[in-house]
């Protein structure tokens, strides 16, 4: 009985080393493994990556930021899952755009007034969504400025652009809405956005779409903007 267990203990032994060197025999690669198009069907199959989704050029991802080893790819798909589907975007007062990562400038052509002058700004922050990935919300704003009183008297469309992080390329996709206007007696020039970002990850030999965020956006400007 002794020796029948332990035959059968040997014999499991023996098929789990087998399969595990099978297993490790199928795996040709490691993270330093640079992806070509050679060998980038075994390589995207095995994270689960569909090869048919391939897009040739979509748009143009600068040498630093591309995909070029294994390594690499593991590090974008970990950062890219992390970025929820649905993004909230709220801004209202100065101190929590700086605790936010939120920037911003301005470029004023101004309109001299003896007693003060009116004039447009061209304003913009700057939310950071992740490590990766970066939008910037601009917009043109006509304002009164004197030494005693500053105000925002229209907005003057607005503008959105994402800066693409390493391995991840963003894009903005079906705009539902985008419009800038004064509110708060004009103390505040608010962008209002609703649209879609789509993510690719992005290779020297093209872009393979992964995963999207719905994004709503109310973006404050309060008179510390207006120039003085």
């Amino acid at each position: 009985m002794k020796k029948t267990l332990i035959f059968t203990i040997i014999f499991l032994l023996f098929c789990i080393g087998t399969i595990y060197t099978g297993f490790a025999q199928d795996i040709n690669f490691n993270e330093k493994t640079v992806i070509t198009e050679d060998n980038m069907s075994e390589i995207l199959r095995y994270y689960g990556i569909e090869e048919n989704n391939i897009i040739q050029n979509r748009t143009e991802n600068s040498k630093e930021n591309r995909i070029t080893t294994v390594g690499d790819l593991e590090k974008a798909l970990e950062e890219i899952k992390k970025l929820p589907n649905i993004v909230n975007v709220n801004s209202s007062k100065e101190k929590e755009f700086q605790n936010n990562k939120i920037k911003s400038e301005y470029r004023n052509f101004l309109t001299s007034r003896s007693d003060g002058y009116y004039g447009t700004a061209t304003v913009s922050q700057t939310t950071t969504h992740s490590d990766y990935y970066d939008t910037t919300y601009t917009v043109n704003g006509g304002f009164y400025s004197s030494a005693s009183v500053s105000y925002w008297i229209q907005g003057y469309g607005a503008e959105i652009d994402v800066a693409d992080g390493f391995g991840i390329i963003a894009e903005v996709t079906d705009v539902r809405k985008l419009i800038s206007r004064v509110i708060d007696n004009g103390n505040i020039l608010r962008v209002e956005a609703d649209y879609t970002v789509e993510y690719y990850l992005g290779f020297e030999w093209g872009n393979i779409p992964y995963g999207s965020s719905d994004v709503t956006s109310n973006i404050n400007f309060n008179t510390s903007y207006i120039p003085y």
